[in-house]
């Protein structure tokens, strides 16, 4: 080998990449056509215009179609995918010259940050009875089948489960993703990384603090031509291999197929996540933009493997999972480092949802299973203390309530030169302003209680000391500055978006992030998977409080040392792994610049519920309209235009005239699975006007007739969607549909529509398998009132027949008015 060429495989085919070659870009085939572009003095990413034009999705599912053809080589079928979807993305160096090493460098640096082992998409059971390709994978998973069954489990290690059988089924499910994890990781270890994703990470690495959102765009548009691709390729069920066997598919059809789902899924996760890196950055440096945030919708081709949910650490709640896969970060989530590092931070610390049971934790789909989901989780006020103090000895702070009234208005903060230590016995307060340290903590961390009853010395100390050597002059803690009476308290409230957003500090106390030491191994990472599992970043109070006091948020750690939020994304972004950095969109209200209307409000506070009740509609105000109101009716009464598909939901509506579309709570005490908790972005948009929320639905008028036909319902409809709609109001099941038919002379289902589009919208955060549909009903067919809204599940049947089951093709758009 020539001495001056990289030795590095990996080097090497960057280097290649990057070389201009005319005649290998004069051999992309027609379909992969390229529109001309003007050299940068960057390399230039260009996606073929079957990628970009979205008008041509009929030529997209026909070479979708024909990616089965496109292997025959049982030695070399991963080059020959390889080689199929690399004729659609080229690099072009730039025009006016480059430092190619530099380059390559920074494409390197990128890959060594992104998971060496791609994120398994499914069990791997599609393997079983493969003879031609993934054969050792095959081998594997029939020799692990016979070895790793459970068979030496052992009965007397079952405590800490709620029973016997719980205990037997979590135990099994492990094993089946251990043996799955393996025959994964010997199916895919090997598969070089795809040409397309060395040429993104060519471009992205070249440009770590300039963003073309044109670019970005355009990889938007890429990542959705893989995930149409994927869905082509259909996975393997006994009915597709009995369908295919009529079709004379071979064997080795089959298994093609199957290698194109895994291949085409890997390319996917790693597009996804290089453009996820991209708009992170540019939300970084350039703050939170509705641009760069609408790229962050991307629709995911599998969902994340239930299996590996069974490595999550036991100390992990289940519901902090749950909004982490509802969260805008969601189409890229990989849990496998959150999970072990956070893992490694409390390892040997038990399960902690009920306090019954050590070893699991609460049902992910249903709040109410955990037991620290409302109140205090049985910990008492002011149970907390600092790390050196003689809690026997530790007197109770009161506040001074003379001093309180005196400085009036509810913007009272504590002087952290004037009480306890400075001579007095009690806590005086002065003006909050911009000296304040503004501290965030969640109450059922012991910290949690009222001026009139007091305030932990060792705590008063804690927090004088740091607000002082962060030149503040006083501190904000709901404990020593909201009294218990309704009048001083709502006084108080009124005033909490102006002291974080004022304060010169933010400081977030959680006591696991405070358990996390800064000099530990892999500190930052760490920090990142604590924060993003933390009570803090789940209650209702602090996510109003995190948003207001962004700007100069710390976290609290071991040793009372803090830690720059803003820093940690800074740091995390420049060297962290990649799939830590994507998690950041999760935390969007903590992101620069970021702000959220009535409907992005409402879909946070669906996901974090504050310990007292009636609370939600108060912090709901606060972050959408800097409103303090106990009502829902105040809130939606100053909104004049909302998105549809967020009233699609199974919460409680507003009883009042023009306003029983809208909800009447943002979260609700006993509700279970919601089903969806989507902001409605992308969905139409309603305006409020004198008769109600006039807007356009995708919209089916039942028909009256066969209501009371079951029959007939199902000879017309079939068995499900629709159909099944008829049927539950014909035949008053459940009781609530009952009245309906009587009440109302017609009755319409209505769905939300993508907006300029006559599709069924779906939330980024809806439950999948499960989509919902409103029932409504009117006397003339002009205004129609909200009856209910009911979920339709299909799951077994698969996303391709959701249409069908649901009965789309019996709904029509149509501009509804609702009262």
């Amino acid at each position: 080998m020539d001495a001056t060429q990289p030795s590095d495989p990996i080097t090497a085919r960057l280097h290649d990449l990057l070389q201009t070659d005319d005649a290998k870009q004069g051999r992309q085939k027609a379909e992969a056509a390229f529109a001309d572009r003007t050299l940068d003095d960057v390399p230039l990413l260009q996606f073929a215009d079957i990628v970009t034009n979205k008008a041509d999705r009929k030529r997209r599912r026909e070479i979708g179609a024909s990616l089965i053809n496109e292997v025959n080589d049982v030695d070399h079928y991963v080059a020959q995918m390889n080689d199929c979807i690399a004729r659609y993305v080229r690099i072009i160096p730039p025009r006016h010259g480059c430092d190619k090493e530099k380059i390559v460098a920074a494409a390197e640096h990128l890959l060594d940050r992104m998971p060496q082992l791609p994120q398994q998409i499914e069990q791997t059971y599609v393997l079983h009875e493969h003879e031609y390709l993934g054969t050792e994978a095959a081998a594997l998973r029939r020799r692990l089948m016979k070895t790793m069954t459970g068979a030496d489990l052992k009965y007397s290690d079952h405590q800490g489960f709620p029973s016997v059988e719980e205990w037997y089924n979590t135990k099994m499910d492990e094993i089946r993703e251990s043996r799955d994890r393996l025959v994964w990781e010997c199916l895919v270890k090997n598969w070089p990384v795809d040409d397309n994703t060395l040429r993104i990470l060519l471009y992205v690495g070249s440009q770590p603090t300039r963003s073309d959102i044109g670019t970005a765009r355009q990889l938007h548009q890429y990542v959705g031509f893989i995930a149409e691709l994927f869905d082509s390729v259909l996975p393997f069920n006994k009915s597709n291999r009995s369908f295919d066997a009529k079709r004379e598919i071979s064997r080795f059809k089959l298994e093609v197929r199957e290698m194109w789902r895994v291949y085409l899924s890997i390319c996917w996760q790693r597009a996804a996540t290089l453009l996820f890196y991209q708009i992170v950055g540019a939300i970084l440096q350039q703050g939170w933009s509705d641009d760069w945030a609408s790229l962050l919708d991307v629709r995911t081709i599998f969902d994340h493997n239930p299996a590996l949910l069974y490595k999550q650490p036991k100390y992990m709640c289940g519901q902090a999972v749950t909004l982490l896969r509802r969260s805008k970060a969601a189409p890229v989530l990989d849990l496998r480092k959150l999970f072990e590092r956070f893992g490694t931070a409390f390892d040997g610390m038990p399960a902690r949802c009920d306090s019954r049971y050590s070893e699991i934790q609460c049902d992910l789909t249903a709040p109410q299973s955990c037991t620290r989901f409302r109140g205090q989780g049985g910990v008492s006020d002011q149970s907390h203390h600092d790390r050196d103090c003689d809690r026997d000895s530790c007197r109770r702070v009161l506040w001074d309530e003379v001093s309180y009234d005196a400085v009036g208005g509810g913007a009272c903060a504590v002087d952290v030169d004037r009480s306890a230590d400075c001579g007095n016995t009690r806590l005086i307060y002065r003006v909050a302003d911009q000296t304040t340290m503004a501290i965030s903590h969640v109450w059922s961390h012991g910290q949690g209680g009222r001026p009139e009853t007091g305030f932990n010395y060792c705590l008063h100390r804690r927090y004088s000391m740091i607000a002082k050597k962060h030149h503040c002059t006083s501190y904000w803690i709901d404990t020593c500055c909201i009294p218990t009476d309704d009048l001083r308290r709502m006084e108080a409230i009124r005033n909490i978006n102006k002291i974080f957003s004022t304060s010169q500090i933010t400081l977030v106390f959680d006591k696991d992030l405070m358990h996390l030491r800064t000099e530990a191994k892999n500190f930052l990472e760490t920090l990142m998977a604590t924060l993003l599992v933390a009570d803090w970043n789940m209650r209702g109070w602090t996510l109003l409080e995190g948003l207001r006091g962004r700007a100069n948020l710390h976290i609290l750690c071991a040793g009372n040392e803090l830690v720059s939020f803003n820093s940690m994304c800074l740091s995390l972004y420049a060297a962290g792994g990649l799939d830590m950095v994507v998690f950041l969109p999760a935390l969007q209200h903590l992101l620069p610049d970021v702000s959220f209307n009535y409907e992005e409000s409402g879909s946070l506070l669906r996901r974090r519920t504050p310990s007292r009740k009636g609370d939600e509609l108060i912090i709901w105000g606060l972050i959408s309209q800097d409103l303090a109101t106990k009502t829902a009716v105040s809130i939606v009464r100053n909104v004049q235009k909302v998105c549809t598909g967020f009233l699609v939901s199974l919460l409680p509506r507003i009883d009042a005239p023009n306003l029983h579309w809208a909800p009447a709570l943002a979260s609700e005490e006993n509700h279970g699975e919601l089903y969806s908790v989507s902001d409605g972005e992308g969905s139409e948009v309603g305006t409020r006007g004198a008769s109600g929320l006039s807007a356009l639905w995708l919209v089916h008028h039942i028909n009256r007739k066969l209501l009371d036909s079951r029959e007939g319902t199902r000879d017309f409809y079939g068995f499900g969607g629709i159909g099944l709609a008829h049927a539950l109001v014909g035949m008053g099941l459940p009781d609530k549909f009952e009245p309906v038919k009587d009440k109302y002379e017609h009755l319409v289902v209505l769905s939300p529509k993508i907006k300029g589009r006559d599709e069924p919208y779906v939330g980024h955060d809806t439950v999948e398998l499960i989509r919902l549909v409103v029932l409504c009903g009117s006397h003339d067919r002009k205004v129609w009132r909200w009856v209910i809204v009911t979920p339709f599940n299909f799951a077994g049947l698969g996303e391709a027949f959701a249409g069908k089951m649901l009965g789309w093709e019996h709904f029509a758009p149509e501009e509804i008015i609702l009262d």
